[in-house]
């Protein structure tokens, strides 16, 4: 790298690096999200279980919850990913 090049990765690192605490805040709040999406599925599932609903009913119910589960999640995995990625550099 010649003398008038401008060193980008340093730059970068450094506006990661004054970034953190605030990527941490967000960090934070998508795992309490997470947490918070987690505990309505266990208790919903919960609720489900115990209903007077018909085995085979419940079965599929128990199914679109899961998978109703998961869509909810996926956001917030992904930007957890990416979070992850720019606090690790």
């Amino acid at each position: 790298m010649s003398v008038f090049e401008i060193d980008t990765s340093r730059t970068a690192l450094e506006e990661t690096h004054s970034q953190a605490p605030a990527l941490k805040i967000i960090y934070q709040s998508l795992l309490t999200t997470l947490t918070n999406l987690d505990f309505a599925y266990e208790r919903e599932r919960e609720q489900l279980n115990s209903s007077s609903m018909k085995p085979k009913e419940r079965t599929r119910a128990l199914g679109l919850l899961r998978e109703n589960h998961r869509e909810r999640r996926a956001p917030y995995l992904r930007q957890l990913a990416i979070l992850q990625e720019r606090l690790h550099r």
